[in-house]
């Protein structure tokens, strides 16, 4: 009855001398677990706090960590749809604008033109040679669609749309606006001017 008293209590310490080395094996890799996950807080935290202060790395370090990309503008959806041509001459004093960007966009539309008389489509002015004549910032509507009417100077004419997004690039177009020349003109004859003359 000794023996067995004796055995079962051998059983029982070395069972307990098993359990308590696995709980602190256990409770070993669960503290440096909770210790290994501080330390990737602490580093996200870190790193967060740097690209942070760091403006444009910013998107960049969280583009990389996540594996995700932010989806590329679609130009397709930025257009001046009037006038058609890049370089264009006309006699009307007025241009009409109008094209497409997604609804609330803001628009800068500027206009240059030049001083000296002797430019045309043929010869162009430097960029040094325009004036800027109007800026004006218009939205595009609930449609998604803009329009703009310009006053022109005679001359030429450059106008400069702007969408303001930096994957889409701004949009250029020359207008020459003609004038009727001066050696063309006639003269109005008044029949007083001929009595005089026969006199």
């Amino acid at each position: 009855m000794w023996k067995k008293i004796l055995a079962s209590l051998f059983i029982g310490a070395s069972l307990f001398a098993i359990s308590s080395t696995v709980h602190s094996a256990a409770l070993t890799n669960t503290t440096n677990t909770t210790n290994a996950t501080k330390t990737d807080q602490t580093t996200k935290t870190e790193q967060t706090t740097k690209t942070e202060q760091t403006g444009k790395t910013e998107q960049t370090t969280k583009t990389d960590q996540t594996g995700k990309t932010e989806p590329k503008v679609d130009i397709s959806k930025y257009q001046v749809i009037n006038p058609e041509k890049n370089a264009y001459s006309t006699e009307d004093k007025v241009a009409f604008i109008n094209g497409k960007a997604p609804s609330g966009t803001s628009i800068v539309i500027q206009v240059y033109g030049t001083t000296r008389k002797n430019f045309d489509l043929l010869t162009l002015p430097t960029e040094d040679d325009y004036i800027e004549i109007l800026s004006e910032t218009v939205k595009s509507g609930n449609l998604g669609f803009f329009d703009k009417q310009l006053e022109l100077v005679a001359g030429i004419n450059k106008i400069v749309i702007d969408f303001g997004v930096e994957e889409v690039p701004t949009v250029e177009i020359i207008v020459y606006l003609k004038t009727p020349d001066s050696g063309n003109s006639t003269k109005e004859v008044k029949i007083t001017d001929i009595i005089q003359k026969s006199k």
